[in-house]
């Protein structure tokens, strides 16, 4: 992506000024010269070189020569979809520009223009990113919905659940059975993709619809201490209940994941909080002979 900045050379200064604050933001430009590229461009090589900028500034005053020219400009980017801004030194040159370019597009002072220069930018890059990721979805086969995300995480296909997100879908879309994309990538152990979630956003607290599982007690009932540890790390509620009434620590004690166990208890997990059978962490402990972790938990309790 490229900006070209159109100037006359009583302002070259400003011209310099705004390049070297574009390229400070990585932004790539070129310049032309009004009264020497110009004069001695032909149409199809002016046109040639227009072609390959996403945005337009005219850095000059309006005279009887650079008119027709920045007519041209301005009609040129208005029919390529071409972003044109214009750099002006005072209220009255300002009103000089109107007929032809937009009030919203003309700026007096240097650091406004910048910015609004950054911020297009910023915008067709995600557009791009977007188009791209789209082309590649469907090149790929992939229908452009939250059930073919949920499959491609099924399949361990990161690089499409990485263009899903680019296009906007998740990372919260749940499935049709109402299952999150982190939920269910943690279901089936795809880890990478998990945290590929994590870090686009995905929420840490939202509960699936079939069990009414969050995140951690996925990761908790799976024994994924990694992703539990990142879950924590978050902020994440540890003793939230499932629709059985379960948590993620008792999940942990039950499949006998002990280290993740001991972790969330480490953490703050309440041990004695019941399930609908009544039963607790630490009685599930008990159960399945986990003494190590019934110490623990009685020596939590006696200090809370």
């Amino acid at each position: 992506m490229k900006t070209g900045i159109f100037y006359s050379s009583d302002r070259n200064g400003d011209r310099r000024a705004v390049i070297s604050g574009l390229r400070g933001s990585g932004i790539s430009t070129c310049s032309f010269e009004f009264g020497r590229e110009w004069e001695s461009s032909t149409s199809p090589r002016l046109r040639s070189r227009l072609a390959s900028l996403t945005q337009v500034v005219v850095i000059s005053r309006l005279s009887e020569h650079t008119v027709p020219w920045i007519h041209f400009l301005a009609g040129y980017c208005l029919c390529s979809q071409i972003g044109l801004s214009v750099f002006v030194l005072s209220d009255a040159e300002a009103e000089r520009f109107h007929p032809c370019i937009s009030p919203q597009a003309i700026f007096l002072e240097r650091e406004k223009l910048l910015d609004h220069i950054r911020s297009c930018s910023e915008r067709e890059i995600m557009r791009r990113e977007f188009t791209n990721a789209r082309e590649a979805l469907l090149a790929k086969g992939k229908s452009l919905t939250v059930e073919s995300l949920a499959n491609s995480i099924v399949e361990a296909d990161i690089e499409s659940v990485a263009l899903f997100l680019k296009i906007g879908i998740g990372p919260n879309a749940a499935d049709n059975s109402g299952v999150p994309p982190l939920n269910l990538a943690i279901r089936h152990q795809q880890g990478e993709i998990a945290e590929l979630l994590l870090e686009e956003g995905a929420s840490v607290d939202v509960t699936s619809a079939d069990r009414g599982n969050t995140p951690l007690m996925e990761a908790a009932g799976r024994g994924e201490i990694g992703i539990v540890r990142q879950l924590v790390a978050r902020g994440v509620a540890l003793d939230a209940q499932n629709v059985a009434g379960q948590s993620a620590l008792m999940l942990a004690v039950s499949e006998g994941f002990m280290d993740t166990a001991l972790l969330l208890l480490r953490n703050g997990a309440n041990p004695e909080i019941e399930d609908k059978l009544g039963m607790s962490a630490v009685q599930y402990a008990r159960l399945f002979g986990h003494t190590e972790f019934v110490e623990q938990a009685l020596i939590r309790t006696k200090q809370s």
